[in-house]
């Protein structure tokens, strides 16, 4: 086996579409919704011996499995899992499950086996605007018979769910193992396609260990990539099976399903996702936008409204203070007049008073006149009464 990069992955799928001919997808536990779930891991990790903060991010996940395993009965497993998906956003397509989506209508993949018992992947394809069963189709082993082989093809792809779904409550895994043995119809339909030109993302192998046992090893079995953040255990029938049919692998930061997936459908399709949920909530705020925009139209007429009255209001206000001033400047005129007229009795007061002092200067100078006549008279007098006096004696 070699080391290959997702160049190279994409240059190989684009080839194989062109010359109509279809890679088998297989999605893992990793691209599902119990991967990296926070809240399935702070339910177990009480129950485990290990501190989950040191574990790496494969190690948890192992851990959560062999916990839910050895610890749990069936029916508390079957909650714990329902209590991990609860929260609608558990189930809402990402990025990367877009990316599958949009590959598929593009017709690079026309069958995708995964062993995740969540419903995400199907919520991408309805966003991709396919519909269920026309443009694609879903085959739930544990509830739908036979084998998918004899379902009618779809336009785009199918979807087969190798370990059941949750919803339904019809699964095999962790408590109760799948078996391919016991399907003959279905066993037969897997090892013919599973010969084919596969691609494997998202593989864990405590997780889908019994989807080793699918995969062929024959060295007649066509292409086999594998992609995930490690390699298998040396001993796994995967590695086995990369070996014998010369396959190609990719490891590391580009080898998980997120940034794969991501980065494979930006270098086939060279854009990025449509995600049409988005647009839809995009539509939706357009239309709240609308609609607040045209309640912000009608408050525009009513601000117009009343901003006339305020114009009218204004045009009175100085109406009034043109009157004001009007009557402020006649007051000033006024009060000018009146301190002219004060002026002017002032001035007339002024020359009484003149007049007066010259009266009183006249009056002091008679007085004064007439005073001396009476002194001399009053001399005369005396001199008269010492005259007779000196008679008498």
């Amino acid at each position: 086996m070699k080391e290959t990069d997702i160049t190279g992955i994409a240059d190989m799928l684009g080839a194989r579409r062109s010359g109509n001919k279809r890679t088998v997808l297989i999605l893992g536990a990793h691209a599902g919704a119990f991967f990296e779930n926070m809240g399935l891991y702070e339910h177990v990790s009480k129950y485990s011996m290990r501190s989950f903060e040191r574990l790496s991010v494969l190690e948890k996940f192992e851990e959560c499995f062999k916990i839910l395993r050895d610890r749990f009965n069936e029916s508390d497993v079957d909650t714990l899992l329902r209590v991990a998906v609860k929260d609608e956003k558990s189930l809402v397509a990402r990025e990367e499950d877009d990316c599958v989506a949009e590959l598929v209508k593009e017709g690079y993949f026309e069958l995708i086996i995964s062993t995740n018992i969540d419903t995400i992947l199907e919520g991408a394809l309805r966003q991709a605007k396919m519909q269920e069963p026309y443009d694609y189709s879903v085959f739930n082993v544990g509830r739908d018979s036979g084998s998918p082989a004899m379902r009618t093809r779809p336009k785009y792809g199918l979807l087969l769910k190798l370990f059941g779904d949750l919803g339904s409550r019809q699964y095999t895994l962790i408590k109760e193992e799948f078996d391919l043995a016991t399907d003959r119809e279905l066993k037969d339909y897997l090892e013919e396609v599973l010969c084919g030109d596969v691609l494997i993302v998202g593989y864990d192998p405590v997780w889908d260990e019994p989807l080793e046992r699918a995969i062929s090893i024959s060295e007649r079995s066509r292409d086999i990539i594998f992609v995930g953040e490690d390699l298998p255990p040396i001993s796994s029938n995967m590695i086995k099976a990369l070996q014998r049919r010369k396959g190609s692998y990719l490891v590391g930061r580009d080898g998980s399903y997120a940034t794969f997936m991501r980065k494979l459908h930006r270098q086939i399709l060279n854009r990025l996702p449509i995600s049409y949920e988005a647009m839809s909530k995009i539509g939706n705020r357009l239309r709240n936008i609308e609609g607040k925009v045209q309640k912000l139209e009608e408050q525009i007429e009513v601000l117009k409204e009343q901003n006339e009255a305020l114009k009218e209001g204004q045009t009175e206000i100085l109406r009034m203070l043109n009157a004001m001033q009007v009557n402020h400047k006649e007051f000033l005129e006024q009060k000018e007049f009146q301190k002219e007229g004060q002026n002017k009795i002032l001035e007339a007061l002024n020359s009484i008073y003149v007049e007066q002092k010259k009266l009183n200067d006249s009056v002091n100078i008679i007085y004064n006149g007439h005073k001396e006549p009476i002194n001399e008279k009053s001399e005369l007098r005396a001199e008269q009464k010492n005259l007779g006096d000196d008679v008498q004696a």
